[in-house]
């Protein structure tokens, strides 16, 4: 029996058909091959993308960094006050006793014969709290600032995370830290940046702020201690810039970025007298003839606040002891 004309066609259609399913297979097996490489892709950049992440979001705090620029703030607030020496500055007696009443100080000076180390104990404390007044003015007062801005939505946003923690079911660690991390990070940057120059038209000029604070801490401080070396005065006055700069950076930005967020604290006058929590000088057996005249620079720790909020000393770690002018009991 021979080949018919329809089997012939029959038997091309198929080959036709085998061809073109061949094709489309070859078709497949590209796009297959096509989606598998960029799923390899797309698993390289998450897995890039994840360490970026895990990297930016692993903020240890660094704390033998923050104590070394505790304890160089400290001694370029006693750099700005000066040593006081007569022949360079004219100390204002008259001036720096009315600030005793301010912090709780009844010691006496006298005018004929001044101590210079009370008189440094006090000025001091009046740059410290008059940089801490200016940070009231500058995150509390609710005007437009940038950093200030950050602060008050970043802690809003830590607040509504931690309330999404506690109130979302599950168990997994990435919500559990995600509030933390995230203070953390944004405080590590404004510890870093926060008040800095500002960048504009391609150049850069000081915080507005910080050169309002600047020149009311050196009006103020001028009033008590009068700079009589142009040199000297230039100097000193220059470095009132970066102090404030650092105060804010310190006390505002970096130690928030602690976990638990570390603290500070003023003792007050009368108070007992501790080498765990004081620098001193002192001898162990004359501890207890000792108490606070004037705090001149607080403790600053990780710790917590007891109900009556006041700073729990017995429980926490120092990051830099309480520098304290004493008196002797009588």
């Amino acid at each position: 029996m021979g080949i018919t004309w329809s089997t012939t066609k029959h038997f091309v259609n198929l080959t036709l058909r085998n061809k073109e399913l061949e094709h489309r297979i070859l078709e497949l097996n590209q796009k297959i091959e096509d989606l598998l490489q960029e799923n390899k892709r797309l698993e390289d950049e998450t897995s890039k993308y994840q360490s970026k992440l895990g990297v930016a979001t692993n903020i240890k705090p660094n704390d033998e960094g923050i104590v070394k620029d505790i304890l160089s703030l400290q001694d370029k607030i006693v750099d700005y006050v000066t040593g006081l020496k007569k022949s360079k500055v004219d100390v204002k007696i008259d001036k720096i006793v009315n600030l005793l009443p301010l912090y709780n100080c009844q010691i006496k000076i006298d005018s004929n014969d001044p101590d210079k180390e009370i008189i440094r104990a006090i000025l001091q404390r009046h740059v410290l709290e008059m940089i801490f007044g200016f940070a009231k003015d500058y995150f509390y007062t609710g005007k437009d600032y940038l950093e200030s801005d950050i602060v008050r939505k970043t802690d809003e946003l830590y607040n509504l995370m931690k309330t999404f923690v506690d109130t979302r079911d599950g168990t997994d660690e990435i919500t559990k830290v995600t509030p933390i991390k995230l203070r953390q990070l944004v405080y590590t940057v404004l510890g870093i940046r926060g008040l800095g120059k500002i960048i504009e038209s391609g150049g850069s000029y000081t915080h507005e702020s910080i050169v309002s604070f600047t020149e009311k801490l050196n009006n103020s401080m001028n009033q008590y201690r009068v700079i009589k070396d142009p040199e000297m005065k230039k100097r000193v006055d220059e470095s009132a810039e970066i102090i404030i700069q650092e105060v804010f950076r310190i006390f505002y930005f970096r130690l928030k970025v602690q976990e638990p967020v570390a603290q500070y604290h003023w003792f007050k006058r009368g108070d007992k007298v501790s080498r765990t929590t004081m620098k001193t000088s002192w001898d162990d057996d004359e501890i207890d003839d000792f108490v606070v005249e004037l705090c001149t620079f607080p403790l600053i720790g990780v710790g917590q606040f007891t109900n009556s909020n006041q700073f729990n000393l017995s429980n926490m770690k120092v990051f830099t002891h309480a520098k304290v002018f004493i008196k002797k009991l009588q």
